[in-house]
């Protein structure tokens, strides 16, 4: 293993890939500019060569890992990506998301500008996760390939619509009113081909109908990323509901993504419209 520089960074800005840097672009960042030295070993490249060596490592010297940081470059094949990770390392923590980007400007993770890249972490770390979202209820969904038909008995669109006039003044807000599964991992909607699209995968045996006013996702944000000696991955949905910058303690850093990894029941997901992070711990606390 060997120190390596993580970073969050705009689209567009230019970074040298030069094979010390591990990060990968937000939407939006702070303090900007701020680094991290952490201890660990990076796996980058296409999800077929990265779960190779992964499996390498973890049959040949895989102990001495606390938890796991993975950075995605685009919202494809995450799901299966991280069940095969989780198979090779399992009971590890993870924290991460994807990478952000512009009409302009492509995402970015580094190193390798690959698939993924995968940071299994050398020093003593915790990976903790926040849902902002209030559970409010529970619904009965229609789901084919991540296209949402019916939220009980509904269309969806209509669903979505009544529970508008309810919760946010008649105006459909998905970043507001959204869906999770029993275990709390959130999923975010957007209008695709005429449709809702969930942009996380979706268990349907059990859906939580979850809400949260601008001024509790501020307050939950607020607490949760006020830690010292930490990296937070936020949604750049979340980030939609804040009225300000959140707090940060001592040498700390958060980045808006466009997905979260989180860690829920000790099992690492693929989600929307939450928190993870990673916080580092002194050797001897």
């Amino acid at each position: 293993m060997k120190k390596w520089t993580f970073r969050f960074f705009s689209p567009g800005e230019a970074v040298e890939d030069d094979g010390q840097t591990f990060g990968l672009t937000a939407s939006e960042c702070y303090p900007l500019g701020n680094e991290k030295k952490i201890l660990g070993e990076v796996f980058a490249g296409t999800y077929d060569e990265v779960l190779e060596r992964l499996g390498q490592y973890a049959g040949a010297q895989g102990a001495g890992v606390s938890n796991a940081v993975i950075l995605f470059r685009e919202n494809k094949g995450n799901e299966t990506f991280i069940q095969k990770f989780s198979g090779l390392f399992p009971g590890i923590g993870c924290a991460g998301g994807t990478a952000a980007h512009t009409d302009t400007h492509g995402p970015r993770v580094l190193p390798g500008d690959g698939d993924v890249a995968v940071m299994l972490v050398g020093q003593p770390s915790v990976v903790q996760s926040c849902n902002v979202h209030e559970k409010i209820g529970y619904a009965d969904i229609e789901c084919e390939q991540r296209y949402v038909g019916k939220i009980d008995g509904m269309r969806a669109d209509e669903w979505f619509r009544e529970k508008a006039q309810i919760y946010t003044d008649g105006k459909i807000c998905y970043e507001q009113l959204t869906l999770s599964e029993d275990n709390g991992k959130n999923v975010h909607f957007t209008e695709k081909d005429g449709r809702l699209f969930a942009n996380a995968a979706l268990d349907t045996e059990k859906i939580q109908i979850r809400y949260v006013s601008r001024k509790d996702a501020q307050k939950t944000a607020d607490r949760f990323a006020n830690t010292d000696d930490t990296i937070v991955f936020g949604c750049a949905g979340v980030n939609t509901l804040l009225d300000r910058r959140v707090p940060l303690g001592e040498d700390s850093m958060i980045g808006f993504l466009f997905s979260e990894v989180v860690t829920l029941d000790r099992k690492p997901m693929f989600a929307n419209l939450m928190l993870s992070k990673i916080v580092f711990r002194d050797e001897n606390s």
